[in-house]
């Protein structure tokens, strides 16, 4: 009885799955993937383990944590778990029989384009910016005689330059909301990323002196608002042929200080501290 019981259901069960016309239950499973949120981790019921999530319904509850979302994508993006997958992702790209191939080639052609285009950028920069030379003029237009140095030296590229010379053709006067890398923005944004490498390595200097004085004095900009000039002069211990014993730098301007002994003191002790020189020295 069982026997016929046994094969009765299982010739029905192959009857339901192979038949044309027989509607499947597709229903997925009702189990979940559940992990816990950050939240949770935070008050410590898993004791910060992320290989011990569990029982959190991730559909119902979702991220929740968004006032300290970036904290939690730096603490994902560092770790080991994300930089394994980003490694294995990497090494299997690869591989040159991959169905995206043709797709994987056109990103690595477009990265390399937009990379020789800021290259000659940057160079252009850094050239302006030892000299102490303005970067813009009375307008932005390419072929213009009034457009200032840091376009004239792009434009003086592209003339022995193939590439740049294309580049200027295909994006040179593009208007807003265009990607070209040749604007004021992109050029004032790599004005900063290079003055703060380089404050960098002045307070390094600094911090390897035995001493070291300050020069502040305050003056008007053009638009009148007083600021407070703040200069550091010290002796530099690896001397080489071209650079002086003594060196001067300047490190910032402080708006709005006042002239007040308490005031200016203030100001100086606080861009001490912000750089992290030591006022003992």
């Amino acid at each position: 009885m069982s026997d016929d019981s046994s094969t009765s259901t299982t010739s029905t069960s192959t009857s339901s799955t192979c038949h044309p016309n027989t509607e499947l239950d597709i229903t997925p499973s009702p189990t979940i993937l559940s992990v816990s949120t950050p939240l949770e981790l935070e008050k410590g019921n898993h004791a910060g383990d992320a290989r011990n999530l569990i029982s959190i319904d991730i559909a119902k509850y979702g991220y929740d944590d968004w006032n300290n979302v970036h904290s939690g994508l730096t603490s994902h993006e560092n770790s080991s778990e994300h930089i394994q997958s980003s490694s294995t992702f990497l090494n299997r790209s690869k591989l040159k029989n991959r169905i995206d191939k043709g797709l994987q080639l056109q990103i690595q052609n477009e990265m390399n384009y937009w990379r020789n285009v800021l290259q000659r950028v940057v160079a252009v920069v850094k050239k302006l910016g030892s000299r102490g030379l303005p970067f813009r003029g009375k307008n932005e237009q390419f072929g213009s005689n009034k457009n200032g140095n840091f376009m004239m030296c792009l434009e003086l590229i592209a003339e022995f330059d193939p590439f740049m010379s294309n580049h200027l053709a295909t994006y040179g006067n593009p208007g807003r909301g265009k990607t070209s890398y040749l604007s004021s923005t992109i050029c004032e944004e790599f004005i900063s990323l290079i003055a703060k490498k380089v404050l960098n390595v002045i307070i390094d200097e600094v911090n390897r002196c035995k001493y070291f004085s300050i020069v502040v004095d305050s003056t008007p900009d053009i638009s009148h608002v007083d600021e407070l000039s703040f200069v550091i002069r010290y002796v530099k211990r690896e001397i080489q042929e071209d650079t002086p014993a003594d060196i001067e730098r300047f490190l910032k301007f402080i708006p709005n200080v006042g002239h007040k002994a308490i005031d200016m003191l203030n100001a100086v002790t606080g861009t001490l501290e912000e750089f992290g020189l030591n006022l003992q020295k």
